[in-house]
């Protein structure tokens, strides 16, 4: 009998024990993931160009490069010659992009993808975001020039081609924009409901090359 008490005893003292390990363990892991850097996704991958976002009024003022990553936390001095700083920073600056870009401000969210791409040159969503914001702004040229930066690096992402796209339609050059269109369906471009109603392609979609290109594509697409 003394040595079953003895058990019992044991048995409730263990008990709490293991129930606080397994609630810092799940503490431990939410922290961790908190602490994750996100990635927003490429804006012209949403079904509107303005994806919905959180709005932010800072800008490069508030959110200092020196004490900020990209959960916009102080975290002290950044050491720049440490890779994972500089992705973090890369992404920081993305999403600020981002949100500037669906707020209508695109010279600020120029300045942000810019940032980011200093951060990390081969940052391939950032040159396709740069490229929309240059050509929100009209400014066809430096939209180009980003556009062939982004095709020296990964000439295989489909967005490059959507852009090229809009590039060549709002520029007047209807055929290259078609065909611009149909490499970006080779490439893996996800759906085509986007071609449809994106106001950069009005006018290489009043053409009868394209209605004919458009309507036999599979509906799968």
């Amino acid at each position: 009998m003394t040595n079953n008490k003895w058990q019992l005893r044991m048995q409730k003292a263990i008990i709490p024990l293991l129930i606080l390990c397994a609630g810092i363990t799940i503490i431990a892991d939410l922290a961790q993931k908190n602490n994750a850097p996100s990635l927003e996704p490429v804006l012209k991958e949403a079904s509107t160009k303005d994806k919905e976002m959180e709005g932010s009024k800072g800008m490069e003022g508030s959110h200092s490069e020196e004490s900020h990553a990209d959960d916009g936390h102080d975290h002290g001095p950044m050491d720049h010659s440490d890779p994972e700083n500089q992705r973090r920073m890369g992404i920081f600056h993305y999403n600020e992009g981002n949100r500037f870009l669906s707020k209508g401000e695109a010279e600020q969210a120029i300045v942000n993808y810019k940032m980011a791409l200093r951060h990390n040159e081969n940052f391939s969503e950032s040159y396709v975001n740069l490229s929309s914001a240059y050509l929100r702004l009209k400014q066809y040229d430096e939209a180009f020039n980003t556009l062939k930066a982004l095709e020296s690096r990964n000439p295989s992402h489909p967005y490059l081609y959507y852009n090229y796209a809009c590039y060549y339609s709002l520029t007047g050059k209807l055929q290259e924009s078609l065909k611009m269109l149909q490499t970006a369906i080779e490439k893996g471009l996800p759906g085509v409901a986007e071609i449809a109603g994106d106001e950069d392609l009005t006018a290489v979609r009043a053409t009868p090359e394209f209605k004919r290109w458009y309507d036999a594509l599979p509906t799968t697409t």
